[in-house]
C-alpha cells in the first residue's frame, strides 16, 4: 500500500512541474524555425532546429500522401453512415461542451507573447475577396482574443498562404490532465458516443 501511495504521489510530483515551450518559426519557409522545450523550471531543456525539406522530398511525400489518401477518401464518400463528429457538429449539447474545452484548455496554457499571423491570398483578387468577405469578421473576433496576437491580413497580389507563429507558454500538465477528463466525463459526448453506437448496432 505505501509503494502505490508512493508512487502515485511521485505521478502527480512529476505532471505538476510545468513544461515550458518556446517557438519561433515560419511557414513553408521552415529553414529558420526553433523549438525549444523545456520541463521543471529548465532542469532539462532541448533545442529543436526544424531545417526545412529538400522540394524534392516534399513533392515525393506529397506524392505519396496522395496515393495514401486516396482509398481511405473513397471510403468516405461511399460510407453512408454519419461519423460522430459530424454528429457532435449537429449537436448543440455537444457543440457547447468542446467550445467550453477549448476555453479550458486555453486558460491553462500560460502565454507570453504570443503572436500568430497569416497572410493568404488566391488565384484572383476577386477570390480573395470573396474568402476575405468570410475571413475579414473573423480575423476581426481573432484579434480580440486575450493574451495573445493574432493578425490574418490578405493578400491581393498574388496566389499565397503563410503562417507566422513565435511566442513562449508554459504549461503544467496536471492542469491539462483535468481538463481532459473533464471532457471525457462529460455527459453530453457519452450520450453522443452511446447514441452513435446504438445506431451502428440497428443498421
Amino acid at each position: 500500500m505505501m509503494i502505490f501511495l508512493g508512487l502515485l504521489l511521485f505521478f502527480v510530483l512529476v505532471l505538476a512541474l510545468p513544461l515550458d515551450v518556446s517557438f519561433d518559426g515560419r511557414w513553408p519557409d521552415a529553414g529558420s524555425n526553433r523549438l525549444v522545450l523545456g520541463w521543471a523550471f529548465g532542469v532539462l531543456s532541448f533545442d529543436i532546429n526544424a531545417g526545412g525539406s529538400s522540394s524534392a522530398e516534399d513533392a515525393e511525400s506529397d506524392d505519396v500522401s496522395t496515393t495514401r489518401q486516396s482509398p481511405s477518401r473513397h471510403k468516405r464518400e461511399s460510407s453512408p453512415r454519419p461519423s460522430i463528429w459530424s454528429r457532435a457538429l449537429r449537436t448543440p449539447e455537444v457543440r457547447r461542451r468542446i467550445w467550453r474545452f477549448a476555453h479550458d484548455l486555453w486558460s491553462a496554457v500560460h502565454k507570453r507573447d504570443i503572436f500568430i499571423g497569416a497572410r493568404i491570398g488566391l488565384e484572383t483578387p476577386a477570390d480573395t475577396g470573396q474568402l476575405w468577405a468570410v475571413l475579414g469578421p473573423a480575423s476581426v473576433v481573432l484579434a480580440a482574443v486575450p493574451e495573445c496576437v493574432i493578425a490574418v491580413r490578405p493578400d491581393f497580389d498574388k496566389e499565397a498562404f503563410e503562417l507566422t507563429g513565435r511566442g513562449q507558454v508554459r504549461v503544467y500538465p496536471i492542469e491539462v490532465l483535468g481538463v481532459l477528463v473533464a471532457l471525457v466525463l462529460s455527459p453530453p459526448l457519452w450520450r453522443l458516443i452511446v447514441a452513435t453506437y446504438t445506431q451502428r448496432r440497428t443498421v
